[in-house]
């Protein structure tokens, strides 16, 4: 595939990689749990969360080495999002763990279409760049379309605190046996966000925004936020496993819990937050 570069090329898709990082995944994510549906951005959250530990998780235990390791392999692109090991694929495995969990929401059968493509383009993308095996990217697409399905299972049966439960103990084996950075960041992740819903529930309780300017304001402030600080984060703490562990908690727990307490202090919403759902974690 290398073989077959130029310019055009690896333009078109080092960009359509990119819809597989976590940067865009996450803005949509939060673009939804803040803006749009509540239910939904979790359910959305959740998948992920999930998808993250098992990569972490699987890659950690098989160690498989990157194409562009080998001696004599072809110059890969866009190396500064290919760290770690090589199997599973993260890349492929984010895309297919979001975009099949929104196919599943979707009602519309081109929308379906249109994500399944994209699954296939983002795993397609990692091949061309040079930075996976095919294995790697059947893998990752097998993972994170079985891990979207799974939350889905358990939410459609009223299940919530049993879903978080399944991914509270993902966090906490892959931290017993992370051997990378990118394991204890998946770990920090997953415990943050589960932490995050938690004060969400208990204290904030918040609705939708009013209208597409409080929504707009809501998105800005919170990406400025967890940009912030993420970067306070890196320039006051020496890089270490246990640095991105807590940076990932602290970023997840403010997306998912503090920073709706403090967008719902600003817009002074609805006190009332007791929905009737059943409490994620008692």
């Amino acid at each position: 595939m290398r073989a077959w570069s130029n310019p055009t090329l690896d333009l078109l898709w080092q960009s359509v990689t990119m819809l597989g990082e976590h940067l865009v995944l996450a803005g949509i994510c939060f673009l939804a749990y803040w803006c749009i549906d509540k239910k939904a951005g979790r359910y959305l959250i959740l998948c992920l969360g999930l998808s993250v530990c098992l990569n972490g998780f699987v890659k950690d235990l098989v160690q498989a080495p990157r194409p562009f390791w080998q001696a004599g392999a072809p110059k890969a692109l866009r190396l500064e999002t290919a760290t770690g090991y090589s199997f599973p694929s993260g890349h492929s495995q984010a895309a297919a763990t979001l975009y099949t969990a929104l196919a599943l929401e979707s009602r519309r059968k081109a929308g379906k279409v249109a994500l399944v493509a994209l699954i296939l383009g983002v795993g397609f993308s990692r091949l061309y760049l040079g930075v996976h095996y095919p294995e790697d990217v059947v893998a990752g697409i097998l993972l994170g379309a079985g891990a979207a399905l799974l939350i889905r299972y358990l939410l459609q049966r009223k299940m919530l605190r049993q879903a978080m439960t399944f991914c509270a103990l993902a966090a906490a084996v892959i931290l017993l046996v992370a051997q990378s950075d990118d394991s204890y960041a998946a770990a920090g992740l997953t415990a943050g966000l589960l932490g995050g819903f938690w004060l969400e529930y208990r204290v904030v309780g918040f609705q939708k925004p009013k209208g597409a300017v409080q929504g707009a304001a809501r998105l800005v402030g919170g990406f400025l936020l967890l940009g912030v600080f993420y970067l306070a984060v890196d320039l006051i703490w020496t890089k270490a496993p246990t640095t991105s562990f807590l940076q990932n908690v602290g970023v997840a727990f403010l997306a998912t819990g503090g920073y709706p307490w403090l967008f719902k202090k600003w817009e002074k919403g609805d006190r009332n937050h007791k929905n009737g759902e059943v409490p994620p974690l008692l």
